[in-house]
């Protein structure tokens, strides 16, 4: 079926599956063509941010999230994976601007968690780490997110027994395979915009 037939929740879904598969020309394609028909669509902007994340064009990326941002400015998932962008980057402290806005915001306790775990194992604060993780898992993540921060906690734990007297470089050498996830289950509404008052 051509895209152009399709709606723009078909084009989102189909979209989403395509990047859970790991077609990312079509996932892209499909993503640039939702933005043409509905511009301000925040979770397209996003996604097809975490897909430029994926290949690399970490520029392109945090501009499509910088974009979801400033249209829904309560989508978690945008802030966690631009800080995370900032973070692969090795600048902790943009990072931790980003991941800071997803204090109070709906449904972010999970990432709240991962992100605050990520900073404390990079200063080698391992056990505040290991309990910010344990605190992210209580949080119901989403499948994607929980896999990751087990990955991070299992490193952490290895790291603690180890005692390698490198604080947070182990834990913290997955970080960027979380990126590469997109996380595309927590962004699920098609028409997510900016509520006017």
């Amino acid at each position: 079926m051509p895209d152009s037939s399709l709606d723009n929740e078909e084009l989102f879904r189909i979209a989403v599956i395509d990047m859970k598969e790991g077609r990312h020309e079509e996932a892209i394609g499909r993503l640039k063509r939702l933005i043409e028909l509905d511009p301000e669509n925040a979770n397209a902007h996003c996604l097809l941010g975490a897909e430029h994340a994926e290949l690399g064009l970490f520029d392109r990326a945090a501009t499509e999230l910088e974009h979801a941002i400033a249209l829904n400015p309560s989508l978690a998932v945008a802030h966690f994976q631009l800080g995370l962008i900032h973070f692969i980057r090795n600048d902790s402290q943009k990072a931790n601007d980003c991941w800071i806005q997803l204090n109070g915001l709906p449904e972010s306790a999970a990432l709240d968690a991962f992100s605050k775990s990520l900073l404390l194992a990079t200063s080698g604060e391992l056990k505040g780490a290991l309990a910010e993780i344990q605190r992210g898992l209580t949080s119901n993540p989403s499948e994607a997110l929980a896999r990751d921060m087990n990955k991070i906690k299992a490193q952490i734990e290895d790291q603690l027994q180890q005692q390698t007297g490198e604080p947070g470089a182990k834990a913290t050498g997955d970080a960027k395979h979380a990126l590469l996830n997109n996380y595309s289950d927590l962004s699920q509404t098609p028409g997510s915009r900016r509520k006017m008052n």
